[in-house]
């Protein structure tokens, strides 16, 4: 029976082109602190280094899938960019919550009435 079972090595290519093995898979437009860790809202800072993942290449050799994920270092203004455009997102899904919740209630109030 053919085994399925493949090793998956992942790496960051930094842009000077200096390549870091990470332990974990990453995605397109990532962003990602200097050792290729995800920065979460809280982790995202104008004063520290950041990049994003900008392409990805995947290689395989016999059981052994490699992906390698190029990134591009932010400057302060895309990483304020993106805080911002975080809290927006993070409001509208709070909005939309109390929005649902607000339509629910009448819902049920005209219920009642009829």
């Amino acid at each position: 029976m053919f085994n399925k079972n493949i090793y998956n090595m992942y790496f960051i290519i930094y842009p000077d082109g200096e390549e870091q093995e990470i332990f974990s898979p990453l995605n397109f437009g990532d962003i990602v602190d200097v050792n290729g860790n995800l920065c979460e809202m809280k982790d995202l800072d104008p004063y520290k280094i950041a990049y994003k993942v900008v392409g990805c290449k995947r290689s395989d050799y016999y059981k052994e899938s490699t992906w390698r994920y190029k990134l591009e270092m932010l400057n302060r203004d895309q990483v304020m960019d993106e805080i911002g455009y975080r809290n927006t997102v993070e409001y509208k899904e709070k909005l939309d919550e109390i929005y649902k919740k607000i339509e629910k209630r009448i819902l049920k109030k005209k219920k009642r009435m009829r």
